[in-house]
């Protein structure tokens, strides 16, 4: 189950309503789904500590077996072009610092302590 941004910068990042994929998180936890929580992280973009409270917090919920952060990678660059459409203004993205995408894992399998 992917999440994306925070509540407060869902709509500008990802063009969605956040409540919309809360709900949709919940039901199948409600549901009795296995669930991974999978999170890009995107230096220049979501990379917040809103994001990781997020992470945490949904962490909880019954069903979630784990996390994956996806760390940001500039392989897709070009892509678009390719495709015949207009490519993105990439320049404010980045690759997040390889330290912080490990204090957040290490954050997740501690449970939020020590963050």
């Amino acid at each position: 189950f992917d999440l994306k941004a925070a509540p407060e910068d869902y709509r500008e990042l990802v063009g969605g309503d956040f409540n919309l994929i809360q709900g949709n998180l919940q039901a199948l936890s409600a549901a009795g789904e296995r669930i991974v929580l999978r999170v890009p992280l995107v230096a220049g973009g979501n990379l917040k500590p809103e994001l990781l409270e997020l992470v945490l917090s949904q962490r909880t919920l019954p069903g979630v077996e784990g996390v994956d952060f996806l760390p940001y990678h500039r392989l897709g660059v070009g892509k678009a072009a390719r495709c015949g459409l207009a490519e993105p203004d990439w320049s404010q993205l980045a690759e997040p610092p390889p330290g912080l995408v490990a204090g957040w894992r290490e954050a997740v399998s501690r449970g939020g302590k020590s963050v």
